[in-house]
């Protein structure tokens, strides 16, 4: 299957913009996570911000990766790709904004945070829930 110069040229330009999506992303939780180690205060807005950047670096990949030009949208595809990728996302933001409500009346399971505190996770779930909106689209 042949690509025109000008389609690879489309595909090239969506990757670099991902690319810089991921650099912008990686800047805004340096801030995040410098403003927290000084203040030790949970700023969500500023993580919601990161993490959306990264949605958006993974739509963006995944529309660069399609096989033929998008002409119409499925729902029922990315909500099976990308809810499983939320959900730890979404359970992490809720125990931060408890942690910093002090609610201590927590149930044991919502309150224990499991292994995708670390960056790395977070990073590949937000990339899989942005590649998983892409696939929705089909020609």
């Amino acid at each position: 299957m042949r690509r025109s110069a000008g389609e690879a040229l489309v595909r090239f330009v969506l990757f670099c913009g991902a690319f810089g999506l991921v650099r912008w992303a990686t800047v805004t939780y340096g801030s995040w996570r410098e403003e927290f180690s000084s203040s030790f205060e949970i700023r969500l807005d500023v993580w919601l911000g990161w993490i959306a950047l990264l949605v958006a670096a993974g739509l963006v990949i995944g529309v660069a990766c399609l096989p033929g030009r998008p002409v119409r949208y499925r729902i029922h595809v990315p909500l099976v790709i990308t809810l499983p990728a939320l959900v730890p996302l979404a359970h992490y933001a809720f125990v931060m904004e408890a942690l910093r409500r002090e609610w201590s009346d927590l149930p044991w399971i919502l309150d224990h945070l499991m292994f995708y505190t670390d960056t790395g996770p977070q990073y590949a779930f937000a990339l899989i829930a942005g590649f998983g909106l892409a696939a929705g689209f089909r020609d």
